[in-house]
């Protein structure tokens, strides 16, 4: 069907809405980041959980939000060359630009964190019956698993097929191992769809 300058006038006004939303929960993200690499650092296992857990309900947040705008993005897309033309539509490009580089931000400060790689593995080994050992094998997979790009791939431009495979393949074998040792564990469920997302990706 037809759409109008209005229908699109619209469309961008939503998602300039969306946009702002998700705006405030990556800079909520941001400082949750900065916390996790502040305890991570420090090895404190109590303060990565409450961050872990902090982190776990603002990306839950983010993808709600992205699901309800991600149709906005695709239709604006597709008519780029009309929509530039109306009000509100540079405002919507600042603002992508803007969540863009706050994802950037929180990408730069979880790399800061990969020393945890490091600490993790430490940690099994020093410590294989640790009641929080499954948070170590958590950690270990998700640095290998590149500091969460794949939730963030909406604002990425970056194809993980291009990214490093072994990186990849350490990542999904330690969510296995974490899933395999401890079922039951809080964060088997997060494993197992990181691990579905990286064979579907892969």
């Amino acid at each position: 069907s037809e759409v109008t300058d209005n229908d699109l006038a619209v469309l961008i006004e939503q998602y300039r809405d969306g946009l702002e939303a998700e705006i405030l929960l990556l800079r909520r993200l941001e400082d949750v980041a900065t916390h996790q690499q502040s305890a991570s650092a420090s090895h404190d296992i109590e303060a990565m959980n409450r961050a872990a857990d902090e982190r776990d309900r603002l990306m839950a947040g983010l993808v709600s939000i992205e699901e309800g705008v991600r149709h906005l993005r695709h239709t604006l897309s597709g008519r780029r060359d009309e929509a530039r033309r109306l009000p509100g539509y540079p405002d919507a490009v600042a603002l992508h630009q803007q969540a863009a580089a706050l994802v950037a931000r929180i990408l730069k400060t979880d790399e800061a964190s990969l020393e945890a790689l490091a600490a993790a593995d430490r940690f099994i080994k020093l410590h294989p019956n640790h009641p929080n050992v499954d948070y170590a094998y958590y950690l270990k997979g998700l640095c290998n698993f590149r500091d969460d790009l794949g939730m963030f791939g909406f604002f990425s431009t970056d194809d993980l097929a291009e990214r490093d495979p072994k990186a990849a393949r350490e990542s999904f074998d330690t969510f296995r191992e974490l899933v395999t040792r401890y079922p039951e564990s809080r964060y088997a469920p997060d494993s197992i769809k990181r691990m579905n997302y990286l064979v579907n990706a892969l």
